[in-house]
């Protein structure tokens, strides 16, 4: 089952010139083309395709782990990066926004 969140997905724009058009072109900017079509055939590929699916879930994987004396050391560094980096940029702006709000309506 193959679940799509608008029906727009399968529907074709028609225009009084052309008639209609491919699926995924957009019918204000026909150079411009969604991978609607694509979406839909790769779609109707999976579920009328022979293979089992189970085949693609028995994949190996390897998972690479972190070097764990790297994190040791660098642990501190980003979390404060994280954590700081971000407000500091929030009180930037704020600070920046009020001091030219102040100027502009000071008169």
């Amino acid at each position: 089952m193959i679940i799509a969140g608008d029906a727009d997905l399968v529907l074709n724009a028609v225009t009084r010139k052309e008639g209609p058009l491919q699926m995924g072109v957009n019918e204000f900017n026909p150079d411009y083309q969604f991978a609607n079509k694509d979406f839909f055939l790769n779609g109707m590929d999976y579920l009328a395709s022979k293979s089992p699916v189970m085949e693609t879930r028995n994949k190996e994987l390897t998972l690479r782990l972190l070097d764990s004396e790297k994190v040791r050391t660098e642990k501190t560094k980003w979390q404060i990066i994280a954590f700081a980096v971000p407000i500091g940029a929030i009180l930037l702006f704020a600070m920046a926004f009020q001091y030219f709000r102040q100027r502009k309506y000071a008169r």
